[in-house]
């Protein structure tokens, strides 16, 4: 009986990624590109409303914005959870989003689980530290990290330790909600080789955030993600300050 209920669920964990693929638009022929254009639609989704989402101000606040489409969560007894995304460094003093880096998140999970979902995660990342850790090869969620469940909302006033010393906000999305969700123990590691297929070139996480290689060729939907998150960033310019 287990080993049929257990068949039974990798069926439709197949199903459920198969869908998804096929439903993805595919502009450049790759599937890497699929998740940068889906990473662009789950921002303009949680933003769509703005008092049940991000609060606008952290993204000219932040380090970076995590961006991870249809993490799968499904099993029987061992659970686990699989996603593939993209992160996207904010430079404060040039006020410029980054080149999107492939990164994978996972995180097992013990208990009675049976069943498939797939949750939209956006991770809001705060503090140099924070931005370095995402230089190594694992970050885990938690433990090199803080980690809260993220305020939503047009909020003046946010108390968080995650503002002052650094951290990571999160956001998840499942069925057109947003709410927090708890990723602690959850890993974070660079993608490497959706990097090289995205940009056709190997190129590492550091190179895309501080825009390292200025020969890279942008494809279009890096271009347009960019744009999103510009669309979505309150600056503030020095001679509009003095005014």
């Amino acid at each position: 009986m287990k080993k049929f209920i257990y068949s039974f669920i990798c069926l439709v964990m197949l199903s459920v990624q198969t869908s998804y693929c096929e439903e993805v638009p595919i502009d450049e022929g790759t599937r890497v590109t699929g998740r940068v254009i889906e990473a662009k639609k789950v921002i303009d989704q949680i933003m769509e409303v703005p008092e049940k989402g991000i609060p606008k101000q952290f993204f000219g606040q932040c380090s970076a914005i995590a961006i991870f489409p249809s993490v799968f969560k499904g099993g029987f007894i061992f659970a686990d959870k699989y996603g593939q995304g993209v992160i996207t460094a904010y430079n404060k003093e040039k006020q410029e989003w980054s080149n999107p880096a492939f990164f994978t998140i996972s995180e097992a999970i013990f208990g009675f689980q049976v069943g498939v979902e797939a949750t939209d995660l956006v991770l809001v990342i705060f503090g140099d530290d924070s931005l370095q850790g995402l230089f190594k090869d694992k970050l885990n969620l938690g433990t090199d990290i803080l980690v809260e469940n993220g305020p939503v909302g047009n909020i003046s006033d946010v108390n968080s330790d995650i503002l002052v010393k650094g951290g990571v906000f999160s956001y998840s999305q499942n069925k057109g909600v947003f709410s927090g969700v708890s990723l602690k123990g959850a890993t974070m590691t660079p993608n490497n080789i959706a990097n090289r297929d995205y940009y056709n070139e190997d190129v590492t996480v550091k190179e895309l955030f501080f825009e390292e290689n200025k020969k890279l060729v942008l494809p279009n939907s890096c271009l347009e993600l960019k744009k999103t998150l510009d669309k979505y960033t309150d600056k503030v310019f020095p001679d509009e300050v003095q005014n």
